[in-house]
């Protein structure tokens, strides 16, 4: 994936530039979220994905299955695509979740994603205890939303999030 801190950047100037209520869209929005659109016509209930609390932050595991990967690749890239235009000031449509990530890039949280032979790794930490209980805020909402995904994709196995 490209810089995080370009990713950091992007997201948080998305999540000030949208004046619609968020409680309005759907937390993961694969149908209308610009940036997570790519993984609309991936199989997510494939994938495996976590997110934990950590001391200073959260912890999200991504494990992809080794057929998919090529398609995770692509998806990447349009997410890179995304992410350029963005940059130029181009506005578009996002989710709750990209919403939430550019605000704790915005208060001052730090990223670090590592390619990993099956995935991805990305941490989010911060020294500031203020910022640390965002985060954690975050990871909740994360692991509560995941569930409520894998419950609806689970009765229907065709329905992406969105």
């Amino acid at each position: 994936m490209k810089n995080i801190f370009s990713l950091a950047l992007v997201l948080a100037f998305a999540a000030t530039s949208f004046a619609q209520d968020d409680k309005e869209k759907p937390y993961f929005d694969m149908e209308n979220c610009t940036i997570c659109k790519c993984m609309k016509s991936m199989d997510m209930n494939r994938i495996k994905w976590e997110t934990h609390k950590i001391d200073n932050g959260m912890l999200m595991v991504m494990v992809v299955p080794e057929d998919m990967k090529a398609m995770w690749g692509t998806c990447k890239k349009n997410m890179d695509a995304t992410f350029t235009k963005m940059e130029s000031g181009t506005k578009m449509e996002i989710c709750q979740f990209c919403t939430s990530f550019g605000q704790l890039m915005e208060s001052g949280a730090k990223t670090k994603e590592l390619d990993t032979a099956g995935g991805s790794i990305t941490l989010v930490t911060s020294d500031d205890p203020a910022v640390v209980q965002k985060i954690h805020t975050m990871a909740m909402k994360v692991q509560d939303e995941h569930k409520k995904m894998m419950e609806m994709m689970k009765k229907n196995p065709q329905k992406q999030p969105g």
